[in-house]
């Protein structure tokens, strides 16, 4: 009986018993991912300025997919740079990038869709400001992003 009685007492009081309250929340660092992505831009659009391919390839992840118009589809860095390097040589320049939208995918994954424009050569010895948009897929490696799909299209 005694037996029994301890038994009860203590389903009593371990059925009083309140919870442990959760730990509080620690919120996630704030983090400006557009402010983020639009500064690698920028810095990928200082690199195509000066024609530097293979600072270029190094913002792309090492199993990197560029999907560049009327060319076939070019994947990793080395395919990438020579990509890069044959785009120098036609002579385009005076790239701008502007980050309109950027989406967290995933937690090291974020889409952005953007406009640009660049002088190109044209008919005559003229210069063309050619205008479009791109979409990339950022990877966050080491700490870093870095393109990891990376396509775009002219307007016209």
């Amino acid at each position: 009986m005694k037996k029994a009685a301890s038994t009860v007492v203590l389903l009593l009081l371990f059925g009083c018993a309140q919870p442990m309250p959760a730990p509080p929340a620690v919120a996630p660092p704030v983090v400006d991912l557009k402010a983020q992505i639009s500064a690698n831009e920028a810095a990928w659009a200082a690199a195509a300025n000066r024609g530097d391919a293979a600072a270029l390839a190094a913002m792309y992840t090492d199993t990197a997919t560029l999907l560049p118009p009327g060319a076939d589809m070019q994947k990793g860095r080395a395919a990438i740079e020579k990509t890069f390097g044959s785009i120098g040589h036609s002579g385009v320049r005076n790239y701008s990038l502007t980050t309109l939208d950027v989406a967290q995918l995933g937690p090291d994954t974020v889409q952005e869709i953007g406009q640009f424009s660049l002088d190109a050569p044209g008919p005559k010895k003229k210069w063309v400001k050619v205008y479009g948009k791109y979409v990339s897929i950022w990877k966050l490696v080491d700490g870093k992003w870095l393109l990891d799909v990376d396509t775009w299209n002219m307007n016209k």
